[in-house]
């Protein structure tokens, strides 16, 4: 991994200036790979597409638009990944424009309440929390292509989370890919032990 230097952005409504890192270069060696998709790679670190201003609590996409110079003082705020809530609150307020945004917002917030799976937390830890979960679910999975072979095991995966096994089994054995036949034979293990967790890959 060869990191780059800071990028520094301005918050479009306060001007706070906000600093997120690049990379020149990286790779996935020794990475974990999971079952809903998400990559942990040390050799890879990942940036927030979208963050929360720390001066004024706005949520904005990090776009090229907002770039400006290193502060001369050398200060600025670490933009950082939203929480599972100030993802809702994301989509509450309409902070998207794109299927792609709604998708990776949605996405995210999958993450985050799979995070506390692979952290050996508990999934939910309020009493709503079930159920913005599952309504996510039910959204992302109208997001994802289900054209490319990735897509339909990113759906299967969202059905296996919410239980639904029977349609799992008969997505599966529409898959043929041999480039995924490992991944589809670790779901099919997943699906028989009813099991609706994460799982690492």
């Amino acid at each position: 991994m060869i990191p780059g230097g800071d990028n520094y952005y301005e918050c479009p409504i306060c001007e706070n200036i906000l600093s997120r890192g690049t990379l020149i270069s990286g790779n996935t060696v020794g990475a974990q790979h999971f079952s809903d998709g998400k990559v942990i790679a040390s050799m890879l670190p990942q940036f927030p597409q979208i963050t929360k201003c720390k001066k004024c609590g706005s949520i904005f996409w990090i776009k090229d638009e907002l770039l400006v110079s290193e502060p001369e003082d050398g200060n600025a705020d670490v933009a950082r990944f939203l929480s599972i809530n100030e993802y809702f609150q994301a989509l509450e307020s309409n902070t998207y424009s794109s299927k792609d945004d709604e998708l990776y917002i949605r996405q995210h917030i999958w993450w985050k309440f799979n995070d506390r799976v692979r952290q050996g937390k508990l999934l939910f830890l309020i009493e709503n929390d079930k159920e913005k979960w599952k309504q996510n679910l039910h959204s992302l999975k109208g997001l994802v292509d289900s054209n490319i072979t990735g897509g339909k095991l990113l759906i299967i995966e969202i059905n296996r989370s919410l239980g639904n096994f029977d349609i799992c089994r008969e997505s599966l054995a529409d898959i043929n890919d041999p480039d995924f036949e490992w991944v589809k034979e670790k779901f099919e293990k997943e699906v028989e032990k009813e099991n609706t967790y994460v799982v690492h890959l």
